[in-house]
């Protein structure tokens, strides 16, 4: 199983189900910020367990649906590559990607920049989501990790990023993150 980054003309994908003998299980959500219905959310989690230790991957990805189409946006979850019936609740603390949940995947090929500015994005809005919560400090040094790798960019792009970093700063109460932010633009700037 795939799941596709990116907007249909240049994209990457990440292979789930790839580990030997693993379990995996993955949900699909709709972007509700998108009003055409086209981009989707996918979250990924993959394991194997042995007496030894357990391997985990973990993915989050943002990208175009593979059916581009004007239908009611659902949320699909699959489980071992047998859809889940999940119908249109709404999940709690108790599934494993409630609200909060985050997880991050390193891509062996570089992202084009149109996937890393859409990721940077995504990140930007879940931290002004909740700027003095318990996930602020991970969308900020998720975002460091991102600049850290932003080669990419075109030097137009780079300055768009840097005054939204310093928007971000200027949210951020906690020290720490405004320094992590700090940084952050001192990366997009080399």
């Amino acid at each position: 199983m795939t799941l596709i980054v990116g907007d249909g003309k240049s994209h990457q994908s990440v292979a789930i189900g790839a580990m030997k003998n693993s379990s995996y299980i993955y949900a699909c959500f709709s972007d509700k910020d998108d009003p055409e219905n086209k981009y989707r959310y996918a979250y990924a989690m993959e394991w194997v367990e042995n007496s030894k230790k357990t391997q985990v991957r973990l993915a989050v990805t943002y990208g175009l649906r593979p059916e581009v189409s004007k239908k009611k946006s659902r949320t699909r979850i699959v489980v071992n590559g047998k859809e889940v019936n999940a119908g249109d609740q709404t999940f709690g603390s108790g599934f494993p990607f409630g609200n909060g949940s985050v997880f991050d995947v390193d891509s062996v090929r570089e992202k084009s920049p149109e996937a890393w500015l859409s990721e940077f994005n995504n990140y930007k809005r879940l931290f002004l989501k909740n700027p003095d919560g318990n996930t602020a400090t991970h969308y900020a040094t998720t975002i460091y990790k991102l600049c850290k790798n932003a080669k990419m960019l075109e030097p137009e792009e780079k300055k768009i990023v840097a005054q939204e970093l310093a928007k971000l700063k200027n949210v951020a109460k906690d020290e720490l993150i405004q320094n992590v932010f700090q940084m952050s633009i001192k990366k997009i700037g080399e």
